[in-house]
């Protein structure tokens, strides 16, 4: 991690790259499959394509959180985005009550326990 990025909080603030595509599924309806490349299995699918994009952030919250909590520093190759931008995402993807106490701790303290894998 970067001198600059300490907290779980600047990990959540870390801004991803987002791929997008229109997939057909079997029965002829089509989906949109988002993902952040960046971050091991970080995916979602969904109707539309704000649906998908909303999944995505909850999914990219869970990852950065379970890497973590398993010892594992999330890439961080920009800038982190502004603090009351990235807690309205938590806030966004209902995570608020499971992120909040975690917001503040120093990223490589944050143990298994206290994220659920």
């Amino acid at each position: 991690m970067t001198a600059s990025i300490r907290t779980v909080g600047d990990c959540l603030r870390v801004p991803y790259l987002v791929t997008a595509q229109s997939q057909p599924l079997p029965d002829g309806t089509w989906v949109r499959h988002v993902e952040h490349p960046e971050l091991p299995d970080c995916t979602a699918q969904a109707e539309s394509i704000t649906e998908a994009l909303s999944l995505l952030d909850h999914r990219r919250i869970e990852v950065v959180l379970t890497m973590l909590a398993g010892g594992e520093r999330p890439p961080a190759q920009r800038a982190p985005i502004g603090d009351q931008q990235a807690r309205h995402r938590v806030r966004r993807a209902g995570l608020t009550d499971r992120v909040s106490q975690l917001w503040n701790r120093d990223a490589d303290s944050l143990a298994a326990t206290d994220w659920p894998v």
